[in-house]
């Protein structure tokens, strides 16, 4: 288990929160959000749910979950992107 991607560029965190404006099929999901925030644990919980269920709930708790432990990252956040990320949870 691990992640490999993090939402911690502008860009890339940009790029999720234009994902996240709309609905995010868990059959699509793990596809469109390999390179932005690729996580195991992220995405065996979509396995819990039907192909046609938006998991967009899923990616916004997995956020605020490395929001909470920024101090544990193995990568720098850029201080916009943690913005953005916040942005991202609120909605």
């Amino acid at each position: 288990m691990g992640t490999w991607s993090q939402p911690n560029t502008e860009e890339k965190a940009a790029k999720l929160e234009r994902l996240m404006a709309k609905p995010l099929l868990k059959k699509d999901a793990s596809d469109k959000l390999y390179h932005l925030t690729g996580d195991d644990d992220l995405f065996d919980f979509f396995e819990e749910f039907e192909e046609d269920a938006d998991v967009r709930l899923l990616v916004r708790f997995h956020l605020e979950r490395a929001l909470d432990n920024l101090h544990l990252s193995y990568v720098t956040w850029d201080e916009a992107a943690i913005a953005i990320c916040k942005r991202i949870i609120e909605a």
